[in-house]
């Protein structure tokens, strides 16, 4: 049976490169929050695009100006950010973190949101918590 491709009609925009300063950065994960903005996670750290520029996002710890590898929205004002030493969960209407205590250096590569449950995978391997008990 002949295969036929079929053709598509997306839109699409040009896309210009988001620059991130002078340093040699590299984008690992990206999520959109409830606001509109973008959060990049990079080998620098944190960053935040609001359309016309990025911008290094504050973090709460200096050994947290490292590799970013996984952001994910939790709800309207939470970010949940999982670095080469540790998770934290960042209110970014109130601009304020929290580091999360039992996952301290450990390598945070993956997250998901499951209902209530964070599910974190690590170097060291899986965990979940119950969103409830971290914001209480």
């Amino acid at each position: 049976m002949p295969c036929r491709a079929q053709s598509s009609n997306f839109a699409y925009h040009v896309l210009k490169n988001i620059s991130f300063g002078h340093q040699n950065i590299a984008a690992n994960c990206f999520v959109q929050d409830s606001l509109g903005m973008i959060w990049v996670g990079t080998n620098n750290g944190l960053y935040n695009y609001d359309g016309y520029t990025a911008k290094s996002a504050p973090i709460p710890d200096k050994k947290f100006k490292t590799f970013i590898h996984a952001l994910l929205t939790l709800d309207n004002k939470y970010l949940a950010v999982g670095t080469g030493d540790g998770l934290f969960i960042y209110d970014y209407i109130k601009d304020v973190h929290e580091v999360v205590g039992d996952l301290a250096h450990v390598d945070v590569r993956s997250l998901l949101l499951d209902e209530d449950k964070l599910w974190i995978g690590t170097l060291n391997g899986l965990y979940v918590y119950i969103l409830e008990k971290m914001y209480n």
